[in-house]
């Protein structure tokens, strides 16, 4: 349950007596007005006049208790009452509405809630009931947030202190933020540095499940080879590279192939101050390349090679070992023991 004291706080930063100062300062006529205009009531203003917090806080029980607080935050939230109140362009709102937006989250997690928007409105969600745990992978726990139908990864508590897993994991989130613009990499949308999780779009199925347990023809099969090898592709050209490509981190949605978890992503353009990663994080061993077992900072494009050429067998043969299937020469190439022997570029595998 939502507490008188948060509702004190919450009222403290829309009155504009927070220290963030999100909000500009209202007067008590100010208050009153803001609520006869947006919840229909018939408040005067008049002296006595209890103070401002107690005013709001008194109005925000009544709508809690009526369930009408969504509404509360729907107006204050939105673009329109922001622009108004602060003076601010389009663009500049949309920020200050976000930027709202995260802080009453951190606020609002000491009680179990939290907003979403949805259907053109924010719900204030209890966190416990809106969160359904799916699965496990790597180093964090994976749910589905039932009021938006998105996937949360949450890093788990147990790795909160350990700084060079916190570093991959938000680097994790930024690296697939920046392939945004590509159509067949996973969406991501808000990093949440509170609890450590990052909302992302639901999968229907991993490729490893397709290929195990659907009857799929050879045609299907290349053009998926085809749709995976372009898109590493593109994102090598981006000067990134993966480090743990296999069947269980591409996904199928709404029938189009996406590839996601890049965990142990590295993007070469930007040089870190230190090797963060620790020494056993080398990727899904079948499809793991030789120097990239000897350590990451071994790891190049090559390496991602590797891996599509092991992946290509599990798609031809359901095995990531086998080669007996048409693009044989092109899995040995790929495969090879000695990365310089391997082509970089994937879209010339095929």
């Amino acid at each position: 349950m939502i507490t008188e004291e948060m509702l004190k706080t919450i009222a403290n930063v829309f009155n504009g007596d927070d220290e963030n100062s999100i909000y500009e300062y209202k007067t008590g006529s100010d208050l009153v007005r803001f609520f006869n205009q947006y919840f229909n009531r018939k408040d005067t203003y008049k002296k006595p006049f209890p103070s401002r917090w107690r005013y709001v806080v008194d109005i925000l029980q009544q709508l809690l208790q009526t369930k009408k607080l969504d509404k509360f935050f729907t107006v204050i939230l939105s673009i329109r009452y922001i622009q108004t109140e602060l003076h601010l362009s389009e663009v500049e709102a949309v920020q200050k509405s976000n930027d709202a937006l995260l802080y009453f989250n951190e606020l609002l997690q000491y009680d179990g809630y939290y907003l979403v928007y949805k259907d053109d409105k924010f719900i204030l969600m209890e966190r416990d009931k809106d969160l359904t745990y799916l699965t496990s992978g790597g180093y964090a726990d994976i749910y589905l947030q039932k009021s938006t139908g998105l996937i949360i990864k949450k890093l788990r508590s147990e790795y909160y202190s350990d700084k060079s897993i916190c570093s991959r994991f938000k680097r994790e989130f930024d690296i697939t933020k920046s392939l945004s613009s590509m159509e067949l990499i996973i969406n991501v949308y808000e990093f949440d540095n509170s609890r450590l999780s990052y909302s992302m779009e639901k999968a229907d199925m991993t490729l490893e499940h397709y290929i195990n347990n659907y009857e799929v023809d050879l045609e299907i099969k290349i053009k998926i080879i085809r749709l995976i090898l372009y898109t590493i592709s593109n994102v090598h050209e981006k000067g990134i590279i993966h480090r743990d490509l296999s069947p269980t981190n591409i996904f199928f949605t709404n029938g189009n192939i996406k590839v996601a978890d890049f965990g142990l992503g590295k993007d070469l353009n930007v040089l870190y101050s230190k090797q963060t990663l620790n020494t056993n994080a080398v990727g899904q061993l079948f499809y793991c390349a030789p120097e990239q077992l000897l350590g990451l900072k071994d790891s190049s494009k090559r390496s991602d090679v590797f891996s599509l050429g092991r992946i290509i067998n599990f798609i031809m043969t359901k095995s990531p070992n086998k080669i007996s299937h048409i693009f044989r020469t092109v899995s040995e190439k790929s495969t090879h023991e000695s990365s310089e022997y391997r082509h970089e570029n994937a879209q010339y595998l095929l």
